[in-house]
């Protein structure tokens, strides 16, 4: 089980591929599902469900894994603030994995204390188009959440939310980009760029 969790740290933030990290280490498909569930169930990792499969027929329908505790992730994937400043590629990619996983968690939180039912996951088309995590009020509108570890936000950021938008309409009542800049904006687009420590601190719209 501590090997399979190591293979889990390393792709917290993607689709769950269980046969994939069985595989790598050698454990029967079967076996590494049964263990997925028991640490699901001491919640050590949880599965984000696809969202919007009644979209159209090119819509994934693989949930998204993150690891509950975003500390305990850094440690078993061996990122260090010396290494995320080295700017190596392979570790940026684990760090955006990473960035994704605690805001995700983050915001799931704050989502609980909410009035009312809200349904949540992640988006994902056949060609790539995604959208890190979406909420949906009962009453039937949307929020699409963007996580980037970098401190710009390009155009081709907005794509997955631009997808999402081309569908839903007007349901798509708000979409956030969350990343490392300093500064919170509204783009051209319409998408709210807001600096990730928005999420604990409050901070003026300019």
């Amino acid at each position: 089980m501590p090997r399979l969790f190591d293979q889990l740290a390393s792709r917290t933030g993607q689709i769950l591929n269980i046969a994939g990290a069985a595989q790598t280490i050698g454990l029967e498909k079967s076996t590494a599902e049964n263990y997925l569930r028991l640490l699901e169930a001491v919640y050590l990792v949880s599965r984000l469900p696809a969202w919007g499969t009644t979209l159209g027929s090119r819509i994934a329908r693989q949930p998204k894994l993150h690891l509950v505790d975003s500390g305990l992730a850094a440690w078993r994937m061996g990122l260090t603030p010396a290494k995320i400043a080295a700017g190596d590629p392979s570790t940026l990619t684990a760090y955006g994995q990473l960035t994704e996983t605690f805001a995700v968690g983050e915001i799931l939180e704050q989502v609980s204390w909410w009035d009312g039912p809200v349904s949540f996951g992640h988006f994902r088309t056949a060609t790539g188009d995604e959208v890190d995590l979406v909420l949906e009020t009962d009453d039937g509108l949307v929020i699409a959440f963007e996580f980037k570890a970098g401190s710009r936000v390009h155009g081709e950021d907005l794509r997955g939310i631009r997808s999402l938008r081309t569908r839903l309409g007007p349901r798509l009542s708000a979409a956030v980009v969350f990343c490392t800049g300093p500064r919170m904006f509204r783009h051209d687009e319409g998408a709210y760029i807001v600096p990730l420590d928005a999420l604990w601190t409050a901070l003026p719209l300019t």
